[in-house]
């Protein structure tokens, strides 16, 4: 039941990933395009930072959501191997947790 959750919640995780590369993709585009849209100087350089802003933010959270899918993977690795590498997959997940 548990190994379930775990595989849910990494899948989830992946495409919540997807979707933050969709967004990161559309803000890109839109810093590049934010001259045509924008005519007024004030206006496109307050949406340029803006959307800045939210670039960044939106990065940092996939990074966080990435290392998270590793940590969950090791861990549902950790719990189904047995033997030599029972040792090794709770090094990985120690390291990755710190």
């Amino acid at each position: 039941m548990i190994e379930k959750s775990i595989l849910l919640i990494i899948s989830i995780i992946d495409f919540v990933i997807i979707l933050i590369n969709r967004i990161v993709g559309a803000t890109k585009s839109l810093q590049n395009r934010a001259v045509h849209i924008w005519k007024n100087i004030v206006i496109r350089k307050w949406a340029y930072s803006s959307l800045g802003i939210i670039d960044s933010i939106v990065i940092w959270i996939k990074k966080y959501l990435e290392d998270l899918r590793v940590v969950l993977k090791y861990r549902f690795y950790y719990q189904n191997v047995t033997g030599p590498m029972k040792n090794h997959y709770r090094e990985l997940v120690k390291k990755r947790s710190v």
